[in-house]
């Protein structure tokens, strides 16, 4: 038995969590038959994933927003829009950095509401290459996660528990 055998296993948790809590996510395990193998068992990654860029440049990234092949990623203080086609960041937005995971919601076309910081900010594609982006003053310091839910940003200050929700 080699030392990794104990570490591949099972790809599901058991009903009780207090007999087994571990899953594989995105992998999946393959037997290997070959006799002389080093390994019996080995991880895949779960068909589909694959790479398609990378972004250099200061900062990490904090958030992250798909739908209807509209892509928006937020890196450090920049917010990006991002084309799958080649890879493209165009640069559209800044937010302030407080080092935790910023929101991103949108109507799945040309509006965005991004919270970072506190603060909310709202972005607005006016044209193909052509973006708006304005930090939204009344919820300066208040805007803690944020949401698209029918046809409207709604806005949460977890502080003191107030729901804001646009017009």
């Amino acid at each position: 038995m080699s030392r990794f055998d104990a570490f591949f296993g099972g790809s599901y948790e058991a009903e009780a969590r207090t007999a087994d809590c571990s899953r594989t996510i995105n992998y999946y395990p393959e037997k290997l038959q070959n006799p002389g193998a080093t390994s019996q068992l080995v991880l895949y990654p779960t068909p589909g994933v694959q790479i398609i860029g990378t972004h250099t440049g200061p900062g990490y990234g904090r958030g992250h927003y798909s739908l209807n092949d509209r892509e928006l990623a937020a890196i450090g203080t920049t917010v990006y829009s991002v084309q799958s086609s080649g890879f493209m960041n165009t640069a559209i937005g800044f937010v302030t950095n407080d080092g935790k995971p910023v929101t991103i919601c949108g109507n799945g076309e040309d509006e965005f509401f991004v919270t970072s910081g506190g603060n909310g900010y709202l972005t607005i594609q006016v044209s193909p290459n052509v973006w708006s982006s304005t930090q939204i003053a009344a919820l300066n310091g208040k805007a803690t996660q944020g949401v698209y839910l029918d046809g409207r940003f709604l806005a949460l200050d977890s502080t003191t528990q107030t729901l804001y929700i646009s017009a």
